[in-house]
């Protein structure tokens, strides 16, 4: 069956030389891939990058040319990637069918605190975190955690390990503070969790239209380049 298949991603919009444009342009090279895999299947593709206006989707899906169904690769708009969501929204609004998360699990994916929340609220381990927003501090029972051990500091918001390096973890209140400032700086709100050093796997969980897990993939931590941590920095994810 041919279908005519809209390829939607956010057009990156950083300097090439921002430190953090990889990660935004990185999106071009799963819109490439895909293309090449669906194309010789005898499918009509066209691609769409929003960059400051979605009215060329609007116009898209009330034209000849409406799409079957979208790929959707939107990880923001404008330059926001909380934006995140509202794009996936748009399509629904647009009642086209797109692949991957509704407007709920990509919401709920970007907002760490409150899905750490609904973790506690399932009775699910988590460490114990709390959220700086900007112009706060750390809390004295955070501070005190440290006697037992580091904490990690990263964005509340982000994801693809943005503003996470070797440096996000801290064993001192100085460190801590240093941290919480640059990510307020960058980011927005800080959270602020205690650090749990192990074994880290990525999990991904399809619906065909029931729930299927795929193969677990372990991650292999570069402990040397990370500051002999477990974690995945994002120059280890980008560059």
């Amino acid at each position: 069956l041919s279908m005519r298949i809209l390829i939607l991603y956010n057009a990156p919009l950083l300097d090439p030389d921002h430190r953090d444009y990889a990660q935004e342009a990185g999106v071009l090279e799963s819109v490439d891939a895909v293309e090449a895999a669906l194309a010789p299947r005898g499918h009509a593709i066209e691609r769409l990058g929003l960059a400051t206006d979605f009215e060329p989707l609007v116009k898209l899906a009330r034209g000849q040319s409406r799409p079957d169904v979208v790929v959707n690769f939107c990880e923001g708009f404008a330059g926001q990637p909380e934006l995140e969501p509202q794009a996936a929204g748009l399509l629904d609004l647009l009642e086209l069918p797109y692949t991957g998360s509704p407007v709920e699990a990509l919401a709920l994916a970007r907002d760490k605190s409150r899905t750490k929340y609904l973790l506690q609220g399932a009775g699910l381990p988590t460490p114990e975190f709390e959220v700086v927003e900007v112009g706060g501090r750390a809390s004295p029972a955070m501070i005190a955690r440290l006697a037992a051990g580091p904490l990690f500091v990263k964005p509340a918001s982000e994801d693809a390990s943005l503003g996470i390096g070797p440096e996000s973890v801290v064993s001192t209140a100085a460190t801590l503070a240093e941290r919480v400032a640059d990510i307020h700086q960058r980011y927005g709100a800080a959270l602020v969790e205690r650090f749990v050093d192990g074994r880290e796997f990525n999990t991904s969980v399809i619906a065909l239209p029931d729930p299927r897990v795929l193969p677990l993939a372990e991650v292999n931590f570069n402990r040397e380049a990370s500051g002999g941590w477990g974690i995945v920095t994002c120059d280890a994810k980008w560059t």
